[in-house]
């Protein structure tokens, strides 16, 4: 199913459901969603410190909007790598830690067909906040635009802020802080540093 440098493009190619289903899972690279289930299982933790008891359905929701948003993120990046020439050129890859998912280039899916999936996956982690917001109040909102604003800013250019030096900050509070933070207070309704 794959290559040194990612998956066989026509292992994924056609319009059968499965098929479709498949390339849209792989387009959006699962393999590093623990990059965001981890930090959301670590704020939760912190966060039931403080609270009588573990609000399962702030937990799932937030849990289920992180991952849509970090699906949603990773889409959006390969389509503006590719508008911006980076993962074009980068050939000799490190597959799957660098170059994208490079879906756009081996023709697997469109940079327009990409950018749709990347803005319903948003769009998905949208509705599941809104959700979360009708339990928890509006900071679920501020907690989730932030977190869409620096993955997408990323690398959407003129921002880019993966090429001026502030990429890595944006992937630490993005993954790390606001995540682990806003899981916790969810849970308590408390910041508590």
């Amino acid at each position: 199913m794959t290559l040194i440098n990612g998956p066989l493009p026509h292992a994924l190619q056609g319009r059968a459901p499965a098929r479709t289903a498949k390339r849209l899972f792989l387009a959006t690279r699962p393999m590093f969603f623990s990059a965001s289930i981890l930090p959301v299982l670590l704020g939760t933790s912190w966060g039931i410190r403080s609270a009588p008891s573990l609000d399962y359905a702030a937990f799932a929701l937030a849990l289920l909007a992180t991952v849509f948003t970090h699906a949603a993120i990773n889409v959006v990046n390969d389509v503006y790598d590719d508008v911006c020439g980076t993962d074009p050129i980068n050939t000799e890859r490190i597959y799957p830690f660098t170059g994208g998912s490079r879906f756009i280039q081996e023709g697997i899916m469109t940079r327009a067909q990409m950018l749709r999936w990347g803005l319903v996956l948003l769009g998905l982690a949208a509705v599941l906040g809104l959700g979360l917001s009708a339990m928890k109040g509006a900071g679920v909102i501020w907690f989730g635009l932030i977190g869409m604003a620096l993955g997408v800013l990323y690398s959407l250019p003129p921002f880019r802020l993966s090429d001026r030096g502030f990429g890595e900050i944006a992937v630490g509070m993005g993954f790390g802080l606001l995540v682990v933070t806003g899981a916790a207070w969810l849970q308590s309704g408390i910041v508590d540093c």
